[in-house]
Parts: structure tokens; sequence; C-alpha cells
């Protein structure tokens, strides 16, 4: 009798614990339905919003439930004109395996669809084995918590554009999350056209089972990893950039490295198009890559290997672009025309101004033409002048100048002008011929005007020349300094170099004495004592303090 009672209450308890998980099941059910504006899905057949406690929800159109315990085991509304955002409560449903709510409208994508961050909660679905959300337009990074989900066998969070004037991409972004490495049971993976960025984990290596795996449009960065070689089921492998649908990005990826992978199955369908790979890496794949043409321009090298867009001299370049050096065909244009094409050579010397590019092509991988970007070419200067000034001394205007190369340099006439118009010369100095290194010059113009315009004329040794820029100084509107300031009485000027002697005042303005100023523009005061006095040298006037 006991034993009796005691399944009885057995029962009852189970059955209460049945009747309360369905209930929940069916709540969250109405909340997904609220918050994706299920009133204006394609097919609500049989939901009851918000219905009563205790209504059961496996007969509403999408679900699937077990029928051990009438858990919600399915949601299947592929394409069923969703609007809105996942609410929290779809963690909720834990018995889920199957989760699919890609975005569309009886199979045509509409402009309507799932938004908002993807919420951390889908990370209790721990039964859960697919999980196909593509074509919405989820923003915000990949949670963390999918991690959780060591079940997935799909996993699509792909991104298709409504319009290619709107929208572009995704907008997921951030990398893939380390928890990620958890998904070992994955069999297909499409995580495209959206905007994740960063390196590809190397533990997508790791997931063998994956026939499927879609990166495309992402923009991740750096190498592609070697554990990709242990994907031996893959028929898909899905790693190009297309920029028709994404103008206001880079035109081109940003993947670059590309190891061997012929360890692939030849029958996989492998699109590496539109990244920023060279030769190396698609020469030695080119067996198992069906596309892998229209990769990022390349650039051309000077011979130190710098990349160089423009450039003011003559020289030999080349074009740096992988591969086997004698399968490759380089082909030099000036000014569009086609000028040469070397086998094996991948250098060019230019002597000649013009705008040039190089196209380069490869034996072995014949879809894959890298061009470079165009580059200027000019006839370097005979002297490269770095800098021109002039500093006003004592005795005139000292002039220097420093050059960085020259070329058949003869030397500088120094031409003066007090008005700008007509120079004179005034002076010359010897160049240095032919130099790589910088030089430094000088010249001193020992009557100097009151306000003096300087030029130079650089000499070449076939009778050329060329003017440098034209430099002014004033010397009446030169500054005063008094240095040290205060001193113990022995003071140095700057400025005011046409003054014989300094007027000394006191602090009341009363003229105390006049002192002679030495050539070497020094001015004693030492027999003066310690206190504030002021210097007036011509029209301007200097305080200055002596402390002993």
């Amino acid at each position: 009798m006991l034993r009796t009672l005691y399944t009885l209450i057995g029962l009852l308890f189970t059955s209460c614990l049945y009747a309360q998980t369905l209930e929940e099941d069916r709540v969250a059910l109405v909340a997904l339905y609220t918050a994706t504006n299920g009133d204006n899905w394609d097919n609500n057949t049989g939901w009851s919003v918000p219905g009563s406690s205790g209504d059961n929800p496996c007969g509403w159109y999408g679900i699937t439930c077990n029928n051990t315990n009438d858990r919600v085991t399915e949601i299947n509304f592929d394409n069923n004109h969703f609007q809105g955002s996942l609410p929290a409560e779809i963690g909720n449903l834990t018995a889920l395996t199957k989760l699919n709510m890609t975005g569309g409208s009886n199979g045509i994508y509409t402009e309507t669809l799932l938004n908002g961050i993807l919420p951390t909660e889908l990370g209790n679905l721990v039964e859960l084995e697919y999980l196909q959300l593509g074509k919405n337009h989820f923003s915000g990074q990949l949670p963390e918590s999918l991690g959780n989900l060591i079940k997935l066998k799909t996993l699509d969070l792909n991104y298709v554009p409504f319009d290619v004037g709107f929208d572009r991409i995704g907008e997921l972004n951030g990398g893939i999350p380390s928890s990620f490495q958890n998904l070992k049971n994955l069999e297909y993976l499409d995580l495209s056209r959206q905007n994740l960025d960063g390196a590809i984990p190397s533990f997508v290596g790791d997931f063998v089972k994956l026939t499927h795996l879609n990166l495309s449009d992402n923009q991740f960065s750096g190498s592609v990893p070697t554990s990709f070689n242990n994907l031996v089921n893959l028929t898909l492998l899905n790693l190009s950039y297309y920029d028709l649908y994404l103008p206001n990005r880079e035109a081109y990826g940003k993947l670059k490295l590309l190891p061997d992978l012929t360890a692939l199955p030849t029958s996989a369908t492998i699109d590496v198009s539109g990244n920023s790979f060279i030769f190396d890496g698609i020469e030695s794949n080119v067996s198992i890559l069906d596309v892998y043409n229209n990769q990022a321009k390349i650039v051309a090298l000077n011979s130190s290997m710098q990349p160089v867009v423009a450039r003011n001299d003559y020289g030999q370049f080349s074009a740096e672009v992988g591969g086997t050096l004698a399968n490759n065909t380089y082909r030099w244009y000036k000014n569009g025309n086609l000028i040469t094409s070397n086998v094996g050579d991948n250098s060019i010397d230019i002597q000649e101004d013009g705008t040039y590019r190089v196209e380069v092509s490869n034996a072995l991988a014949p879809s894959l033409l890298l061009v470079s970007e165009s580059f200027e070419v000019r006839e370097p200067l005979p002297v490269q002048l770095a800098k021109f000034n002039i500093e006003s001394k004592a005795n005139g205007n000292l002039l220097k100048w420093i050059t960085l190369s020259e070329r058949m340099n003869v030397g500088f006439e120094v031409e003066k002008s007090v008005e700008s118009r007509s120079f004179q010369k005034i002076g010359y100095v010897d160049g240095h011929g032919n130099s790589s290194k910088t030089n430094t010059y000088s010249f001193l113009d020992n009557s100097p005007s009151e306000k003096s315009y300087y030029r130079l004329k650089q000499l070449d040794n076939d009778g050329s020349f060329e003017y440098s820029r034209i430099i002014f100084v004033n010397r009446s509107e030169e500054s005063l300094n008094i240095y040290p300031n205060p001193s113990s009485g022995m003071f140095t000027l700057k400025g005011g170099a046409n003054a014989k002697k300094v007027v000394v005042l006191d602090e009341s303005g009363m003229v105390r004495d006049e002192v002679p100023i030495g050539a070497d523009l020094k001015v004693d005061m030492r027999n003066f004592q310690s206190g504030t006095y002021f210097l007036k040298i011509e029209n301007k006037t200097k305080k200055v303090y002596i402390y002993k």
C-alpha cells in the first residue's frame, strides 16, 4: 500500500514537472512571436498568442516536439518574413536540436530581417545541432557562449544584402571567439559577408568533420592557417573577397599568405580570389584551387626593396611577386605602352621620365595577373637642396644651405637683391661635382642692406643652371636679446649689430652711464652695483639684472 502511494506521488511529481517544462517552452515561443512581429509572419498557423497557461505549442506551425516528453525540439521557420530581434527567452528552449530562422519571405530575400545582437542565452541550447540564422542582419560580436554548443553540426550566420546599394555587408564584427574551438562536430560553417576581422584561428583546422567552410567577404588578415590541411572532408572552402557588395571597404581582402594546402581534396571547390596573395602559395596550390584571380595590386619596388609610388630619380626597379622566377613573365609599361617583356627577370633600369607599371603572369597559374600600382619617375634634379636659410650676424648676413645629393654640380653663385626683382651676383662657392652624401655650404655677406633678398644659382658642368627659392632678412626688425640675464655684470648682445654703445638707465629712468659695445658684442658692466638696470641700444630697451 505504501509503495503504491509513493508511486502515485512520483507520477504526480513527474506530471507536474512535465507540465511546467512544456509551459516554459510555450512562454519562450510567445516571447519569440512577439519580438519578431509574428502577426506579420507569412505563416503563423496554430499559434495562440498570448494564449493561456497549459496551451500545447506542439501543433503550432514550424514547431516540432519530442514525443517522449513533449519538449520543443525544433523551430523551422526558413524564410517566414521575420522582423525584430531574438529575445533572451530563446535560451529557455533547452531541448532544441534545431533552430532555423533563415531570413527572407517565401524563399525570397526581403528587407524584413532579424536584427540586433545575438543573445548570449543561445549558449544555453546545449542540445542544439543546427543553428541556422543566415540572411539576417545581426550586429555586434559573436557571443563566446556559442562555444557551449558542442553538439552543433551546422552553424550558419551568413549575410546576403537585400539591395547592393544599401547595407552591403553584415554587421557582425570582431574576431572568431576562442570558445569556438569546442565546436569540433561542425560539418557546415558559414560566416560569410560579415565584418569579422583579425586572424583566422588555427583551431578551425581542427574541425575535421567540416564539408562546407565559407568565410568569404570578411576582414580577416594575415595567413590562412596551415591546419586547414586537416580538413580532408571539405567539399567547399570559400575565402574570397568580392568588392561588388563592398565599395566602402578595401577593394581587396587582407589575406596575404597561402600555405601549402595540397592535402585538401581535389574534388573540393576552393575559392581564394580577391585577396592580397602573390604567386607564393598560388603557384604551389594551383592544382587544387578553382578560383584564385583578381588579387590586390602589387607595388613597384626599388633596388633596396622599399615600396615606391612616386620617386624623383632614375634607377633600377624590381617587382617582388613571389613564385618561381623562371615561371614569371614581367611586362613593363611606360605611359600605357608596353616597353619590354622579360621572362625570369624581375628588374628594369629606368632612365626616362614617365608613368610606369608592371604586369606579371605565371606559367603555372595562368588565371592570375598581378598588376602594380602606377608610379611616376622623373629625371633627378642636379642638386637636392634640403635647406637654405639665413642668420643675421654682427659682421653681416650668413647664408647656409645643405644638399643631399649632387650631380655634375660646378658650384653656386650667390645673388642678392634689395627689392626681390633685380639680383646681382655677390659671391661664388664651389660645388662637390657628383656626390651622394650630405654637404653643407655657407657664405657671408659682410655688406648687408637693411632689407636683403638672396637666391642661389646652381651651375652644371654642361652650362645649365637652376635657381633656388628666394630668402629674405630685414635687419631693422631684428629682435634684441641680452644674455646671460641676470649676470654678474658681463652681458652679450644679439641684435643691434650696428650699435657702438649702450645707454644705461636706473630703475627710475635716469641715465647712469654709456658703455661701449665691444667687437665681440660684449657689454662690460662689472663695475656696476647689484640691481636692476635698463639698457637702451638705438631705439630698443631691455631690462637687465646684476647680482654679485
